[in-house]
C-alpha cells in the first residue's frame, strides 16, 4: 500500500468515525453531549496525528514548518480549530438528524418565536402574540374552555409554521472568529516576517568573532582538564610513595617485637619509628584529600570541556543548516517542542523567546476558558432548541489581549536579533 494511499483511507475512516459518533453516540444525561464532543475531538486529533506521521514520521508533524521546526503559530491555527470545528460538529450533526426538533415546541421557545417575528413585522406575528398572551396570563389555563385550548394549540401551530427547526442553526459569535481570524493573520504575518530574512546575509565577522571565542573557552576547557588530570596523577604518585613509605615503617616496628639483635649503630628507636609513622600518616591524610579535590577538580572540568566543545559544533551546525539569519533543522526528527519557546535567529537561538513564553500561556488560557464554557452549553441540554443554538461568546477585552500579544509577538519577530551585513 502506498503512503498516498494510506493516508487517504485514514482520512475517509476518520470522517466515518466522526459522522458515527456524532450520530450514534446516544445522549446519556447531561453528560452524553459533553462525551460526543470529547469523542469527536479525539478522532479530529487522531486524523491530525495520522497526517504528522505521514507527512514528516511524527506525531506532531502537523506542528512542523519549512524549516522543521516545531512552530507556535501552527499550535495555536489547531487548537482553535479542533476546539470551534469539532464543537460546531457535535451540536450539527445531531440537530440534523434527531426527530427531537419536530416535536411541539417548549413555551420558552414558543416565546423566543414569538419575539424574533414581532422584531421583523412577519405576517401573523400580532395574532399570534394575541392569543399566546392569552394562554400565558395566570390562571388563564385552569379558566380556559375547550374553545380556548384549541385556540392556543392552534397558536402552538403556527409558530412551528412560522419557526421552523432549523438543525444547522450552529452561530459562531463574533468574538470567536476575532480569535480565530488574529489567530490565521498571525500564521499568515509570521511566514512572511520568515520568509524576508531568509535572504539576509550575516555578518561573517560577528560569526568569525563568536566562533573564535567559543574555540578560546574550548582550550581554556581542555588546559583546565589538562592541569587537574597532571595534578591527580602527581597526587596519586606521592601517595604511592608514602603508601611504600608507610610499609616500611610497619615492618621496622614488627621487626622490633622479634626476639632482641645485637642493636646496630644509628638504628632508629620505636619511638622514632612511629614519630615517622604518624608523620607518615598525616601527609598521606593530606595528599588523600588533595586527590579528592583534584578528582572533582578534573571531572568540572571535563564537564566543562564537554560544553565548550558542544557549544562550538552546535554553532558551527547552526551556521551551516541556516537559511539566512533564520535557524534551521536538517530533518523533521530534529524538531523538537523547545522550538516553540526558543528564539528562531542565529542571534538568539540559544535564548528563551519571552514573547512565545506569554503568547503560549494566553492561549493555552483562553482555548481551556471557552472550552469550560461550551462544557456548559452541552450540559445545559441546549442541544436540540429548534430555533438554533449560540455557541458562548467571551468578552471583548479578552480578544484586545490577544491581539495586542500577536501584535507584540510579531514585532519582536520583525525585528532582526542577528547582525546583518550593510
Amino acid at each position: 500500500m502506498s503512503k498516498n494511499l494510506g493516508t487517504f483511507l485514514i482520512t475517509v475512516a476518520l470522517v466515518v468515525a466522526v459522522i458515527l459518533i456524532g450520530t450514534l453516540v446516544p445522549d446519556v444525561g447531561v453528560s452524553g453531549a459533553n462525551l460526543r464532543w470529547g469523542l469527536m475531538a479525539l478522532a479530529m486529533v487522531a486524523f491530525l496525528v495520522g497526517i504528522g506521521f505521514e507527512v514528516n514520521g511524527r506525531a506532531a508533524g502537523v506542528l512542523i514548518d519549512d524549516r522543521f521546526k516545531m512552530s507556535l503559530s501552527r499550535l495555536q491555527l489547531t487548537a482553535w480549530t479542533v476546539l470551534a470545528l469539532s464543537a460546531f460538529l457535535t451540536i450539527a450533526i445531531p440537530r440534523s438528524v434527531s426527530p427531537r426538533l419536530d416535536a411541539l415546541p417548549t413555551d420558552e421557545q414558543v416565546a423566543a418565536c414569538i419575539a424574533r417575528l414581532e422584531e421583523s413585522d412577519a405576517e401573523g406575528a400580532a395574532e399570534i402574540a394575541r392569543l399566546w398572551e392569552g394562554a400565558t396570563e395566570e390562571g388563564a389555563l385552569e379558566a380556559a374552555t375547550p374553545a380556548q385550548q384549541a385556540q392556543w394549540e392552534q397558536a402552538r401551530e403556527m409558530v412551528r409554521e412560522a419557526c421552523p427547526a432549523e438543525p444547522l442553526n450552529v452561530q459562531l459569535p463574533t468574538e470567536l472568529l476575532v480569535a480565530m481570524g488574529i489567530s490565521v493573520g498571525s500564521f499568515v504575518s509570521a511566514g512572511l516576517v520568515k520568509s524576508t530574512k531568509t535572504s539576509k546575509k550575516v555578518d561573517v565577522e560577528l560569526l568569525s568573532e563568536k566562533e573564535q571565542r567559543l574555540e578560546r573557552e574550548k582550550q581554556d576547557a581542555e588546559t583546565a582538564l589538562a592541569e587537574a588530570t597532571d595534578t591527580l596523577t602527581e597526587a596519586a604518585r606521592e601517595l604511592s610513595e608514602l603508601e611504600t613509605i608507610k610499609a616500611g615503617l610497619q615492618a621496622q616496628l614488627v621487626a622490633l617485637g622479634a626476639p632482641p639483635a645485637p642493636p646496630s649503630a644509628g638504628a632508629p628507636t620505636e619511638t622514632e619509628i612511629r614519630e615517622q609513622l604518624a608523620q607518615a600518616e598525616a601527609e598521606m591524610k593530606r595528599l588523600q584529600e588533595k586527590k579528592s579535590q583534584a578528582f572533582a577538580a578534573q571531572e568540572a572540568a571535563k564537564e566543562a570541556s564537554e560544553r565548550a566543545a558542544k557549544a562550538l559544533d552546535d554553532f558551527r551546525a547552526v551556521i551551516q543548516q541556516s537559511q539566512g539569519s533564520l535557524h534551521r533543522n536538517s530533518k523533521a526528527s530534529e524538531a523538537a517542542w523547545a522550538d516553540i519557546f526558543r528564539g528562531e535567529e542565529i542571534g538568539n537561538y540559544w535564548l528563551i523567546d519571552l514573547g512565545k513564553v506569554q503568547m503560549f500561556f494566553l492561549t493555552v488560557a483562553v482555548i481551556f476558558a471557552y472550552g469550560a464554557a461550551v462544557y456548559g452549553l452541552l450540559a445545559k441540554g441546549a442541544l436540540y432548541d429548534p430555533l438554533g443554538v449560540a455557541l458562548p461568546a467571551f468578552a471583548d477585552s479578552l480578544n484586545a489581549l490577544l491581539a495586542i500579544s500577536h501584535a507584540g509577538y510579531l514585532t519582536d519577530k520583525a525585528v532582526d536579533q542577528t547582525k546583518i551585513e550593510k
